[in-house]
């Protein structure tokens, strides 16, 4: 493989990778046409690392930003200079994002995350004040709010997972009559919500 068939590949492997973050960027609320074309994600892969320090030195100051709002994830010196490239781009733009805490606390009536995102019980009955756990697989999730009831006297948390392909867990809450909204943000940008209805065993759920 000559040195222009070894560029070309290498562009074909990343630039899935950027028409990703270009999706995610759109759901984000940045409008289409202030992000770039395909043509436009085709020349940041073809640059190679042509310019990375310069991108890096742009980009070191407003990561945690980024970060803050799942426009981006990990460590800065792991992106790739073609995404630096994209994120240049858009930079502008990401002022009118929220972070990712405020955008779960605006939605309260997302879909329900289909199996192959969200894996957990939907139900759950119990002695009243018995210490309950809760397992639950997620995949392809970048980030999760679990927000119990008052009833059950615990606070919200939100949980920053990356970009792991499945993640595994589990949390603890006495039972009660009540609900858990379990919010997910997929790495596509799109947000799910899953209700966990708890009830004592005098109950019916």
């Amino acid at each position: 493989m000559n040195t222009v068939e070894r560029l070309l590949s290498k562009a074909h492997r990343i630039l899935p990778v950027l028409h990703d973050r270009r999706n995610v960027l759109q759901r984000s609320g940045i409008d289409r046409n202030h992000l770039p074309s395909d043509e436009a994600l085709m020349a940041y892969t073809l640059l190679g690392d042509h310019e990375r320090e310069e991108k890096l030195a742009l980009i070191r100051d407003p990561w945690p930003d980024l970060q803050a709002k799942a426009l981006v994830y990990g460590a800065l010196a792991d992106a790739s200079t073609p995404e630096l490239r994209l994120i240049e781009h858009a930079l502008p733009h990401t002022d009118i994002i929220t972070t990712v805490w405020d955008q779960f606390q605006l939605i309260n009536d997302a879909a329900e995350p289909p199996r192959s995102v969200w894996h957990s019980a939907a139900s759950v009955r119990g002695l009243w004040g018995q210490s309950c756990r809760l397992r639950f697989t997620v995949y392809d999730v970048t980030h999760l709010m679990i927000d119990p009831d008052p009833i059950f006297g615990l606070q919200r948390a939100l949980l920053a997972l990356g970009l792991s392909h499945s993640h595994s867990g589990s949390f603890m809450f006495p039972i009660d009559n009540g609900a858990i909204s379990i919010k997910m943000r997929h790495h596509s940008g799109q947000i799910y919500r899953h209700i966990v209805n708890v009830r004592t065993k005098e109950t019916p759920l």
